[in-house]
């Protein structure tokens, strides 16, 4: 698809990707972290044959619908050390799976790691001991939420690793507060890399 900015008239979507993911997955070594960015179909060979660390951003539920419960549990119960969902597609799982709450979608999908984000009410963490529900610190120079989210688990997935996978209260309440500011910063300028570079008139 293609979108573009009004004001310069530059590209701005991203294109079809053109990854040959054969190759990718040869180039992939054995300490490699493998991010994907939901359920799209060049992502379903990695998630079935890459042996690497895993973790999944699933914000839609587009694919979801065209698999089979089977495959959905071949793709990812047990195989990702961080699952996260937003509101729409946890709804979804548990009234699919038949599940009466997070707990069980939980022990359903086994990752190291659940979080399933609620826009601006905050985001619940889920780990085999530990289920926290975190209220969003309030932005108050918001001007575009473009990259919000992927500025938001950008910082779970470092933290995460940093700390040698280590999750409880403590991990939970700092990681989500940095995550938290750090967003804040994002959805403060135009555009999800305006903080970076002022790419805009």
């Amino acid at each position: 698809s293609i979108k573009t900015c009004p004001i310069c008239s530059t590209q701005t979507w991203y294109n079809k990707t053109l990854s040959n993911i054969e190759f990718d997955l040869a180039q992939l070594k054995d300490d490699d972290i493998i991010i994907l960015d939901g359920l799209k179909e060049e992502n379903l060979p990695i998630l079935r044959q890459a042996k690497q660390e895993k973790v999944i951003d699933i914000g839609r539920i587009k694919k979801l619908v065209r698999l089979t419960n089977k495959e959905i549990l071949s793709l990812l119960q047990s195989k990702l050390q961080i699952i996260q969902l937003n509101e729409t597609v946890e709804k979804y799982l548990l009234i699919r799976f038949q599940l009466e709450n997070d707990s069980q979608l939980f022990s359903l999908l086994k990752p190291e790691l659940l979080i399933i984000t609620r826009g601006k009410a905050g985001a619940d963490f889920i780990t085999e001991d530990v289920m926290s529900t975190k209220k969003l610190i309030y932005c108050q120079d918001e001007v575009d939420d473009t990259g919000a989210g992927d500025t938001f688990f950008s910082f779970i997935i470092q933290s995460y690793f940093d700390s040698d996978k280590m999750v409880d209260m403590s991990w939970i309440d700092s990681t989500f507060y940095f995550a938290n500011q750090l967003t804040c910063k994002v959805v403060s300028n135009l555009g999800a890399r305006g903080h970076l570079w002022p790419g805009y008139r």
